[in-house]
């Protein structure tokens, strides 16, 4: 009589903690590295990589080898993008000539988000984030 022992495979699940990975889940083996790893987007946002938590926690790589003995959970992790946007006053006096704005962050110079006029203010800056570094905008 001999003992046998299979080599069990443990689900890895990713939660994109705000985006969309490319596969929710794979399998891993104990002292097995886990291959690759699904890709994750979001927008306005840089992909970090997967963590071992929501915040904090430990990177995870495809080359790690799993070290579990139960199921686990990866976290995507992410960078707000920001631009630089400079204002051109068309000849007149402003506080500053740019400053740094973040993806889903609040335009300092907006006194009434909910303004419909700097309401599309702030819809036009988080849209150029997407596709540009420095956004141009012209005061009339």
């Amino acid at each position: 009589m001999y003992a046998r022992w299979d080599d069990i495979g443990y689900t890895i699940t990713f939660n994109g903690n705000g985006g969309t990975p490319s596969s929710n889940s794979l399998t891993a083996k104990y002292g097995v590295a886990y291959g690759t790893l699904p890709t994750a987007s979001r927008t306005g946002y840089t992909f970090n990589g997967w963590y071992t938590a929501a915040t904090g926690g430990t990177a995870v790589s495809g080359t790690d080898k799993f070290t579990g003995t139960s199921a686990q959970t990866l976290y995507a992790q992410w960078t707000a993008k920001s631009v630089t946007v400079t204002l051109n006053a068309k000849g007149g006096t402003l506080e500053s000539g740019s400053l740094i704005v973040t993806y889903d962050g609040i335009y300092s110079g907006l006194k009434d988000p909910t303004d419909d006029f700097e309401a599309s203010i702030q819809d036009q800056i988080q849209d150029a984030i997407e596709t540009a570094d420095v956004i141009l905008v012209t005061l009339d």
